[in-house]
């Protein structure tokens, strides 16, 4: 082989050496680009990231005396400072127990009180609320915990998780230094706490509900507006692939619908499998993982409720300390969680920014026990499909007026919907 054709061969070797090295570079890069857009994608944050323990509180708390009578609040600063003092205590030894319906009958001569939560509670989320030392939590959820102070010694106590009839009942050990302190924490509640009622429907459920004339101011907010690109750079893979057909914007797979009237957006992944089989330990947890994935907290919102067919969960808005309710869902985050992720997520996007409201209003709303006799006096809905009776504020929100109105109302709850208890039906006045 002479040497002309071995300097061939060397410059053809370096020829292709170039071309797999050019190929390599820019293969590379197109990975870096693709790997820093998805982490861009995943640092969004709207607002706040929020605990699980941050989320879910009793929404009412209501003290059986020794005589028979009822106290209580559905206001969320009264309440947080006696769930505090019980997530200081540390939980052990669950057992189920059999049914004993005189141990929170109604007439029953024992302090009792009871915290309601405002749907059911998985006990596997118990490690997330409270201080927990046992290797196995008990199966299903809860709807109440209930203490008893007359079983709480110097550093021991019971305390009992309840489903909504009172049919299913957890007896749970606890035990802290100062368990007596339990005693003071109740007497300052009390000294905040109004007279209520307790109606017992025949699956053994009740409504509590406040025995007389309720007084709340109402409210006006100039909310904040976000920017929805930052709901579109949270929600879909890429968004560099997002088409925008008027209000609709769409990828491969997904779809996020924009109210701009309103300020809502609804998104829909339709690559999610919906599963029924998952508990509601895990479709509340994805939820909230969901909305942390974004820091899409944006204002006060506590656990509402989950349907555990449709596997929804939903979190309300509070304004000074009580639900807000909007029936075209401004006032509320839901989303329907599936096996690989969230398959749907409705929510405002505002946050409540500039109280003004140089018209301060107090309302006097009828008593409880007025909205309790016109429900029972009702064909529809019965009484039995009443989930519970509330105080809130109605949230106002018209297009062509920049300020979001809160007007105090009586609601009941059926399902997972609030309906308004309007004064002019009740025959009061405002």
């Amino acid at each position: 082989m002479n040497w002309e054709k071995i300097k061939s061969w060397i410059l053809a070797g370096l020829v292709a050496l170039s071309i797999l090295l050019f190929w390599n570079l820019v293969t590379f890069q197109q990975n870096y680009d693709f790997i820093s857009q998805n982490n861009y994608i995943k640092e969004v944050n709207i607002s706040e990231k929020r605990e699980i323990k941050d989320l879910i509180f009793p929404n009412k708390i209501v003290v059986q005396t020794k005589d028979g009578a009822y106290e209580g609040t559905e206001n969320i600063a009264h309440i947080k400072p006696v769930m505090e003092k019980i997530r200081e205590w540390t939980f052990y030894d669950f057992q189920e127990q059999e049914q004993n319906k005189d141990l929170f009958q109604k007439g029953n001569r024992q302090e009792m009180v009871f915290l309601k939560f405002p749907d059911i509670v998985p006990f596997d989320l118990l490690k997330s609320l409270f201080n927990i030392e046992a290797r196995r939590l008990p199966t299903g959820t809860f709807q109440y915990m209930i203490v008893n102070p007359g079983e709480l010694e110097e550093n021991e106590g019971t305390i009992y998780f309840s489903s909504a009839d009172f049919q299913f009942l957890v007896k749970s050990r606890v035990r802290h230094p100062h368990m007596k302190d339990f005693s003071e924490v109740v007497s300052g509640f009390r000294k905040k706490a109004i007279p209520y009622l307790s109606y017992e429907k025949k699956d053994g459920s009740r409504l509590f509900v406040p025995e007389n004339q309720v007084r709340l101011n109402d409210y006006q907010y100039y909310p904040k507006y976000y920017d929805l690109r930052l709901f579109i750079n949270a929600l879909f893979s890429d968004p560099s692939f997002v088409t925008r057909n008027g209000n609709r914007y769409t990828d491969v797979s997904s779809v996020l619908d924009d109210y701009p009237d309103m300020r809502k957006l609804v998104f829909v992944n339709t690559t999610v499998t919906l599963d029924s089989s998952m508990s509601a330990s895990d479709v509340l947890q994805g939820s909230i993982q969901f909305v942390n994935g974004h820091s899409g907290w944006t204002d006060h919102y506590y656990y509402s409720g989950i349907n555990q067919s449709s596997r929804e969960v939903s979190y309300q808005l509070y304004l000074d300390d009580f639900p807000a309710i909007n029936e075209n869902g401004l006032s509320r985050i839901t989303l329907v969680t599936g096996k690989n992720g969230v398959y749907s997520y409705q929510r405002p996007y505002f946050s409540l920014d500039i109280s003004f409201n140089p018209g301060n209003r107090t309302y006097t709303l009828s008593s409880g026990r007025d909205v309790l006799d016109y429900l029972l006096e009702r064909k529809s809905p019965e009484i039995e499909n009443v989930d519970d009776i509330i105080i809130g504020y109605q949230l106002v929100k018209n297009s062509d007026d920049p300020l979001i109105q809160f007007i105090p109302s009586w609601f009941y709850r059926l399902e997972d919907h609030f309906v308004p208890v309007t004064e002019e039906e009740l025959g009061g006045e405002r």
